[in-house]
């Protein structure tokens, strides 16, 4: 009797020791599943390709991408570049994307004031793209297969400098704009109340998370833009007609003064970095692989292991002044 009473306490509490012990490896999972951390850059071309090999070309295929957008909707005529971050720690995943604000403004910066290529860097007031709109544009750009994605398995640290460089760059100061507020492609975001172009933020993004490939400076395009091409505010209201840029044959090279014979500009390109997917995807590395998902190739690349300085500064002053940007049409 008593040894029966003993095997049934003995089996009560193993039962119950095993129930425990399941329901802490449950809970261990369900925690791993949790920590995954991502940022995912979703990359989309120009509506046709760009050409960069001159002005006249590039002003050119400019004019090709524009006409060809008239009766296309949820498009972006020169490319763009979407960020979204999945992770535990929000409630839902978020989706970025920052554009101008205002189209008219661009319009009346070209057609008016004629700024010429001065279009490349000037500052314009920015916004960040609703999550329904950029859905759409997620949605169309699969439609049409011109979309490409790169995804980055990161850290806790990582991830919380992210979510902290985001809340600081979109924080107001003073009373007055947040540096998310001011759109321009000759920003860089890391520096001290700038702002950004679509694909810098993304960048922006992976760098304080110290994931950037090696082959970043890859993704950006060059040139030296020669004052004569350059109007509106940006050069003493100087009207550059557009006969003058498709006979604009060559960039600016051999001596010359900055900022004086012309004006040093670089981007990072989307359709350059949509390209770079794509050829990427044959490259075999030992933390990358090629996926696809929801029919969109792309590239998942495992970075939980990469260290990140937790305390480094997200803004650091500019180290040298920017043309583009002392003549902004905009107030900083």
């Amino acid at each position: 009797m008593f040894t029966t009473i003993f095997i049934k306490r003995y089996l009560w509490v193993f039962l119950l020791l095993f129930i425990f012990s399941t329901a802490i490896a449950f809970g261990q999972a369900d925690r791993k599943k949790e920590a995954i951390h991502e940022i995912t850059l979703f990359v989309m071309p120009s509506v046709t390709p760009l050409n960069w090999e001159n002005p006249a070309t590039l002003f050119s295929s400019t004019e090709s991408c524009l006409l060809k957008s008239v009766f296309m909707s949820n498009r972006y005529i020169l490319g763009h570049l979407i960020v979204r971050i999945n992770t535990p720690t929000l409630h839902q995943p978020l989706y970025l994307g920052i554009l101008s604000a205002n189209e008219k403004e661009l319009i009346d910066l070209v057609f008016k004031q004629k700024v010429g290529f001065g279009i490349l860097g000037v500052v314009t007031k920015g916004r960040f793209e609703t999550e329904v709109e950029l859905k759409k544009k997620l949605e169309a750009y699969t439609d049409r297969q011109k979309l490409a994605f790169m995804t980055y398995r990161i850290n806790d640290i990582a991830l919380q400098r992210i979510l902290s460089f985001y809340k600081q760059f979109t924080a107001k100061k003073n009373g007055k704009n947040a540096p998310s507020d001011l759109y321009g492609d000759t920003f860089w975001p890391r520096y001290q109340n700038e702002g950004c172009g679509s694909t810098a933020l993304g960048v922006a993004m992976l760098d304080v998370a110290n994931v950037l490939p090696a082959e970043v400076e890859q993704w950006k395009m060059r040139v030296n833009i020669p004052m004569t091409i350059i109007g509106g505010e940006l050069n003493e209201h100087k009207k550059v007609d557009f006969s003058t840029l498709s006979d604009t044959k060559s960039w600016f090279k051999g001596k010359g003064k900055e900022n004086v014979d012309y004006v040093p500009f670089e981007i990072y390109e989307p359709s350059v970095m949509y390209d770079w997917i794509l050829k990427q995807r044959s490259v075999i590395k030992a933390n990358r692989k090629t996926i696809v998902s929801d029919g969109v190739p792309g590239l998942f690349i495992d970075c939980r292991n990469i260290s990140v300085e937790a305390n480094e500064p997200f803004f650091v002053e500019r180290p040298k002044s920017n043309y583009f940007i002392e003549r902004s049409y905009v107030e900083k």
